[in-house]
């Protein structure tokens, strides 16, 4: 207890108590369903749950819609490990990275959205970035929409803090 003694009031200190700028960037990811793949652990030749899983997709604009392409999307997820969240959501325990096309990365930890939660946001926490997003934090919340096709759309909304 001595040792928080010491450092509580450093943290007061400017260089440590830099108010942080907020920023809000709103995407359009696409996931293509087909490009799912499996890392066969039990040698079963088929998905299990457990299996280590992976997702590709394509980030556009918001607003106003285009097709212009601004980035990717890669997903590492547990197979049929989702659980319901404190909401009652179905969701799945993620990695996200959103590699951004000459800017960076941003990493994203925490809940994904299943396909039966399409409606309902559900929200995990920034991890960091690279390039432009370097030593950022906050959180990144996806909403899922109706497949189209073998295409999930999902409205991604990040809070960034700087």
């Amino acid at each position: 207890m001595t040792s928080l003694t010491i450092f509580l009031p450093l943290l007061s200190h400017p260089v440590w108590a830099a108010a942080a700028t907020a920023e809000k960037m709103n995407l359009n990811l696409v996931v293509d369903a087909k490009t799912l793949k499996f890392q066969d652990v039990n040698h079963s030749k088929k998905p299990v749950p457990g299996d280590f899983s992976t997702v590709l997709g394509t980030l556009f604009p918001a607003a106003p819609t285009n097709d212009t392409q601004i980035g990717t999307y890669r997903c590492f997820f547990p197979w049929e490990g989702w659980v319901n969240s404190t909401q009652g959501v179905p969701v799945i325990l993620a990695t996200q990275v959103y590699d951004m096309k000459n800017k960076g990365q941003i990493v994203v930890v925490g809940d994904e959205p299943s396909i039966e939660a399409v409606g309902k946001p559900v929200a995990g926490v920034i991890a960091g970035g690279t390039g432009n997003f370097t030593g950022i934090r906050g959180t990144a919340t996806l909403t899922a929409e109706p497949m189209q096709g073998t295409n999930i759309p999902v409205k991604v909304q990040f809070d960034i803090l700087h």
